[in-house]
């Protein structure tokens, strides 16, 4: 096909786009089949040429192109593989291919093979002059995009066989001549014409072809890093159309939310048979002739009441008849094989059995819930101001620092909300048997001083709340009015004005006025960067935004507190081999994904944890006054019961994790004491201050509280049918059931595991945290040996809430920290059996009541489990030590190293150091230097002194003299250039900044501050101070290209123009750059996403593919 130029582009879309009219469907299948087929071909390709064993300076240009770029195309080829493989029917063209593909491929080859935005722009607007595209083809355009360039690079590869054939001497012609003639020349000779004529024919198929195969990967390599979603955007009929939005809402909505509506608007018109563009106008014409200020949003009528219709639920029912059904049946089993008094035992362990199995299932069925959001480009806006408070108790000054320290990292890490998010310290005392401590003021006076500190260095953005303590009569002691709750409810009345008992010990009060939101965390969790924006710009939106019934004061449609999907800490999962088990992965997920959650998918509501974001008046109305005092231990369900709270599945927290077996099994009493405390809110009167109202709670509310109760059951009544089947003879089918009911977690688990291609089985890793099979088996094997103590807490529990809230009426607030509770816990060998004594108990009986070998091994595991339960609850060590032979050794090695920089960082070199020194040939000293030289240098001064090579003096000396060259050198936007001559401190050409060493350079600074203030000098403050302005100096927004959101390779100083490449790998040395820029605030954690992670697998283990294929790039960004 000839060129087609940039301005008939345009007219020969729509023609194509014309002539392609059909009344077909198709699915992706056949591209993808013939897509795969041909990354297998270029891959045998890329083996042939590499059999050849052709020298750089001998190989065809193309195949060079093939060699050095195969990669690019299993990448992305594999990539568009993936994309295809559920795109559901798609408008046909006659031959059965999709639509979209035979336009994709028509772009290509209009092209040559080159492929760019403006191309891309100017071809989709002739395209859509003859049909418009729907909002999934216009999804999919890249993906076939990508598919058209492989499928012509394999068409190319087909035409290499007569090279192949011919540079294998099987067949003569114009490329055995290219060979022949470069023969005859080597040996001095003139090759004939005729040789030459088939020569330069075979010349000219070579330039052809390697222009076309570096067309091909060059657009290739542009599709993967360009950010096409605003181009794309433009195209969209349905995008335009709802951008009419009357409530002017929808443009203010960030990306993923417009994507989630336009996706709702291809599925109405699939699902009524109309145009995507007239579901669009319909619901825009719904929402301008609503009077109702929330129903003249264009999403009211796409998600809530679609296209003014109540919206199908169908699936909400079904679910729980699938789970009666399921364990009716599974009930039906156990009776068959074990009796009616196990099957009686093992029917609530079996629901237990029946939900993980229903759940699994709906959640591959359904699709993950997202919450709609506004984007809040320019931060918190004045009307949605919010406070984020961490409720904490404080025992000791030390806890005042700690908060503190959370609380300005919290600030730093959430810089893109602005000043309309402030901080707090929601405070209260330990409990006492006094009215106050005598330390009560000395903490109370740490953390103002705290508060206070902070507030100097930002401004009045911080707060310090605390309360009294009251004597308390059912408890009989002092402490706080119901503890974490009260201090919530008194925290809103101090927000809304209301006579309350909490003060404002530090912090301007005049700044908490028109507080809208407030954000509550716990002392262990962890405030994700820029997760407090996406908070709030999701409570603003108008689907979210509460409608509470004025009647039982309960909301009943929008979100009045959500609450983020919670993760624990990476350093928490790790701590020990229990944590490792039963923590899952640990960290964080940077990219922000939605994930899966069964009561946010399947009903639109989600379950409160104690960590989130409310509505302040919200909160105030529906809970103020609403329980009884003395009474609500696990207060965090019903909350979010009452508030209707959400699930933001794709705004992550971290929390910590027990390490101790003891201390979990602690938490695990408290929390079944509480949800079995509000045992009565299953009924339809429920305790109040005034004695008992009406229920307000929707049925899943209740069903979540049963849920809860069920989960404490499972391991008293699974336990109970294993003794069963022990001590009565001829039961032993009990056991076996009740056994094989804890092994049905890991079945499912590797079932899942087989469905998925059983990868993971297969997979080694380095971490060493358990997850997937190995972290079910792992825990399944721990829940079996752990079993009788779990039964014996739970039972525990179970008795003393039911005791306390019907008889005693005492001790109902009973709760210590995390903190505490992780000191307190038994550790040790001789500790762990005082406390599982029971276990050791009931192995003894079970040894001795029968002759089975199941009772034998089950009885063994027991006796030992307090054993087990101390190694596993012992702190992973991380010794790092080094023996005095190696520490000798190192020593050594870095005087000499700090010799070099002792010798070179001289006046000649204006102290400056030296990229190297060359001894063979004699070279001697290259005067010259490059930012990370530099970064580096200065940090080897600091480690002189650290290792006693260089007392304080000479090392501050030397730092002061490099930041005086450093202040004197050329920089372009604060950033220094690439090279310079030591000598002169002139740069060198070609004048250009790197990103790579301006990250370095950053890195190095900052390492060096933090150094310099641990010196605790007034002159290394001084020198941190002039090294904090060369840092905040440096402009590293020059260096980003916003439109593909990564990094520029360079940037030329002289003219300002940026490299026609980008750091587009997690694995290359720039990885440090991005680190740094994303925890400054600098560009968008979503950078952090576009980051290639192409995967190779080497024995079993999966590993990131670097930039150069080196080490390099995984060692350099670890320096610091």
């Amino acid at each position: 096909m000839a060129f087609v130029d940039l301005n008939e582009l345009e007219l020969f879309a729509e023609n194509i786009s014309a002539n392609l009219s059909s009344s077909k469907k198709s699915t992706s299948y056949k591209v993808r089949r013939r897509l795969v087929q041909s990354l297998g071909f270029i891959k045998s390709t890329v083996d042939r040429i590499m059999s050849h064993k052709l020298s750089p300076g001998k190989m065809p240009k193309e195949f060079e192109w093939f060699v050095d770029n195969r990669y690019i195309a299993e990448r992305e080829g594999r990539s568009a593989a993936l994309m295809l493989r559920r795109t559901g029917k798609l408008a046909a063209s006659r031959k059965g291919y999709p639509k979209v593909f035979v336009l994709a491929v028509a772009l290509v080859k209009s092209g040559n093979g080159i492929v760019t935005r403006e191309r891309i722009q100017t071809f989709l607007s002739g395209a859509q002059k003859a049909g418009a595209f729907s909002e999934k083809e216009l999804w999919l355009f890249t993906v076939m995009l990508k598919a058209a360039l492989v499928l012509e690079l394999y068409e190319l590869s087909r035409k290499f066989d007569p090279i192949f054939l011919e540079y294998s001497g099987l067949k003569k012609g114009i490329y055995s001549a290219e060979l022949e003639i470069s023969r005859i020349r080597a040996e001095g000779g003139t090759p004939p014409e005729e040789l030459a004529k088939a020569a330069s024919e075979a010349d000219k198929a070579h330039r052809e072809y390697s222009t076309l195969a570096g067309n091909i990967f060059t657009s290739l390599r542009y599709l993967s890093t360009a950010d096409l979603r605003q181009m794309l955007h433009s195209q969209s009929a349905v995008e335009r159309i709802l951008s009419r939005d009357p409530s002017g809402i929808y443009p203010l909505m960030d990306e993923e939310s417009r994507a989630q509506y336009r996706r709702m608007v291809s599925l109405l018109a699939q699902r009524n048979k109309m145009s995507e563009a007239s579901v669009a106008e319909q619901a825009i014409s719904l929402a301008e002739s609503s009077a109702d200020p929330q129903c003249r949003h264009v999403g009211y009528y796409l998600i809530r009441k679609p296209l003014g219709k109540q919206p199908s639920i169908w699936y909400r029912p079904l679910y729980f008849i699938s789970l009666i059904v399921l364990t009716s049946l599974l009930s039906l089993l156990v009776l068959s094989i074990s009796g009616p008094a196990a099957a009686l035992l093992l029917l609530i362990p079996l629901t237990g059995v029946s939900k993980n199995l229903c759940d699994t299932l709906a959640l591959r069925v359904v699709h993950p819930a997202r919450l709609p959001r506004l984007e809040l480009k320019d931060g918190i806006p004045d009307h949605a101001k919010t406070l984020c408070v961490i409720s904490v108790l404080l025992t000791n000054e030390k806890d005042c620092k700690r908060c503190a320290d959370l609380l300005e990292r919290y600030m730093l890490a959430n810089r893109n909300a602005g000043a309309n998010l402030l901080f707090g310290l929601l405070a209260d005392m330990k409990d006492s048997d006094k009215e106050k401590e005598e330390n009560d003021d000395s903490i109370r006076s740490a953390a103002r001083e705290e508060i206070a500190r902070l507030n100097s260095k930002y401004g009045s953005r911080f707060f310090f709340f605390c309360r009294d303590r009251i004597y308390n009569p059912a408890e009989k002691r002092y402490m706080s009015w119901e503890r974490k709750r009260g201090a919530l409810i008194e925290l809103s009345r101090l927000l809304l004005g209301k006579q309350c008992g909490l003060r404002t010990e530090e912090g301007n009060p005049d700044n908490l006025k028109d507080i809208r939101y407030v954000i509550t965390l716990d002392s262990d969790t962890r405030l994700t960067i820029g997760s407090a924006v996406e908070m709030v710009g999701t409570m603003l939106h108008p689907l979210n935004r509460p409608v509470v019934d004025p009647d039982l004061k309960i909301v009943r449609e929008g979100h009045a507190l959500l609450q983020p999907r919670i993760s624990v800490d990476l350093q928490a999962a790790s701590k020990s081999f229990f944590s490792r088990a039963f923590a899952g992965l640990g960290g964080t997920d940077p990219y922000g994904s939605t994930v899966s959650d069964l009561y946010q998918d399947l009903f639109d509501e989600g379950i409160f944890t104690g960590k989130g974001i409310f509505n302040v008046e919200v909160f105030s109305l529906c809970l103020d006054n609403r329980f009884p005092d003395n009474r609500i231990l696990s207060h965090d369900l019903l909350e979010g019961c009452y508030l209707r709270a959400g699930l933001l599945s794709d705004v992550e927290l971290t929390d910590g994790f027990p390490y101790k077996v003891s201390s979990w099994f602690s938490r695990l009493h408290r929390w079944t004491r509480g949800d079995w405390q509000i045992l009565p809110w299953l009924f339809k009167k429920v305790p109040s201050p005034e004695g008992k109202d009406f229920n307000p709670l929707s049925p899943l509310s209740k069903w979540k509280i049963f849920d809860n109760l069920r989960r404490s059951l499972v391991p008293v009544f699974t336990f109970a049918a294993i003794l069963w089947g022990t001590l009565f003879e001829g039961l032993w089918a009990a056991t076996g059931v009740a056994v094989a009911i804890t092994l049905s977690e890991l079945a499912l688990s590797t079932a899942t595991a087989l469905m998925r291609g059983g990868y993971e089985l297969g997979s080694r890793y380095h971490s060493s945290i358990l997850y997937g099979v190995r972290g079910s088996a792992a825990q399944t094997a721990l829940q079996i040996m752990l079993l009788p103590y779990n039964a014996m807490v739970c039972l525990d529990a179970i008795i003393t809430s039911l005791y306390r809230v019907f008889i005693s009426k005492r001790h109902l607030l009973q709760w210590v920290t995390a903190e505490q509770t992780e000191r307190q816990s038994a550790s040790g060998i001789i500790g762990m059996y005082r406390t599982m004594l029971i276990s050791v108990i009931w192995g003894i009986v079970c040894i001795l009541a029968a002759d089975k070998i199941l009772a034998y091994v089950l009885g063994v595991s027991w006796i030992f489990s307090p054993l087990v339960s101390a190694f596993i609850s012992r702190p992973t060590k991380n010794d790092r030590s080094i023996s005095p032979e190696d520490r000798e050794f190192l020593l050594r090695q870095a005087g000499m190293m700090w010799k070099y920089f002792e010798d070179f960082m001289n006046p000649s070199n204006n102290y400056l150091p030296p990229d190297n020194w060359q001894e063979q040939p004699a070279v001697g000293v290259a005067r010259r230097t490059s930012p990370t030289n530099i970064g580096l240098a200065l940090l080897c001064c600091l480690a002189a002194y650290d290792l006693k090579l260089a007392d304080l003096s000479h090392a501050l000396d030397k730092i002061e003299s490099i930041l005086d060259s450093v202040e004197r050198m050329q920089k372009w936007k604060g950033h220094l250039l690439n090279w310079y001559d030591t000598s002169t401190l002139k740069p060198l050409y070609p004048m250009t900044v790197s990103s790579v060493d301006s990250g370095n350079l950053a890195g190095c600074y900052i390492a060096l501050i933090g150094g310099l203030k641990e010196v605790g000098t007034p002159r290394a403050a001084a020198l941190a101070e002039r090294v904090r302005s060369l840092l905040d100096a440096m402009d590293f927004l020059t260096l980003f290209d916003k439109s593909r959101n990564l990094f520029y390779i360079s940037v030329d100083a002289e003219t300002g123009q940026p490299s026609e490449s980008w750091y587009d790998l997690m694995a290359s040395e720039a990885r440090q750059t991005s680190y740094i820029c994303i925890a400054r605030g600098i560009i968008d954690k979503k950078h952090w996403r576009r980051l290639g992670r192409a995967l190779v697998q080497k024995n079993g283990y999966s590993g990131m593919a670097s930039w150069t294929g080196t080490m390099f790039e995984y060692l350099m960004p670890n320096l610091l």
